[in-house]
């Protein structure tokens, strides 16, 4: 087991909280001990936690040499990051036909490769025209339930990945459609909990 996945398992072990604090809880196929008070939701926007879970454009745009926008693909994201360098680039008119077609990620979103390489995470922060297409999932966290750092590490983690294999009968995983996606459950601790968490793992990553 990797440090990573230890720090994940031991999350509801890191306070002095007594044994009947605690419950064990099964997602996907997996169990985890958490304590009473954290939440267990799925990403569904039906649910509260999410205000919506969308991916990018079914066709691709005609590049433009001339182009001063971003269309991004999995192929152009890492780990924790979109690489601007690969993207290629379309016009206005068709940049602004793909923002209107809901597109574009919004600030502070999670973005879930879900096409190809499917589990690759990161959090959008960048001040960059950019759209994608539909390889590449948008999740909006509610602000005051679920912090997008922490819901990345967790899209991340092998818990996710098992609750995806449970959702394709064990196949091998190309291809994550939107619905698997909004049927993923998350453990939901308190917002400072969450940062302490996301920061602890960020900290593993690095």
């Amino acid at each position: 087991m990797s440090d990573r996945q230890t720090s994940l398992d031991e999350v509801g072990e890191v306070n002095d909280n007594s044994e009947d604090d605690f419950r064990s809880i099964r997602i996907g196929p997996r169990k985890l001990r958490i304590p009473t008070d954290w939440e267990i939701r799925p990403l569904d926007p039906e649910e509260g936690a999410t205000s919506r879970v969308t991916d990018g454009a079914h066709h691709s745009p005609n590049q433009s040499e001339d182009g001063e926008y971003y269309y991004a693909t999995v192929s152009d994201m890492s780990s924790d990051r979109i690489d601007y360098d690969g993207c290629g680039l379309i016009d206005s008119e068709q940049y602004n036909n793909l923002v209107e077609g809901d597109c574009k990620p919004r600030r502070g979103e999670v973005l879930f490769s879900k096409d190809g390489t499917v589990g690759l995470t990161t959090v959008f922060n960048d001040d960059v025209d950019v759209v994608l297409l539909s390889s590449i999932a948008m999740i909006d966290p509610v602000d005051d339930i679920l912090n997008s750092h922490y819901l990345s590490q967790y899209l991340s983690s092998d818990f996710t990945e098992f609750q995806i294999q449970s959702l394709k009968s064990g196949t091998a995983i190309r291809r994550v459609v939107l619905m698997d996606i909004e049927k993923i459950e998350v453990p939901i601790p308190s917002l400072s909990e969450q940062r302490k968490i996301a920061t602890v793992l960020h900290t593993v990553d690095q």
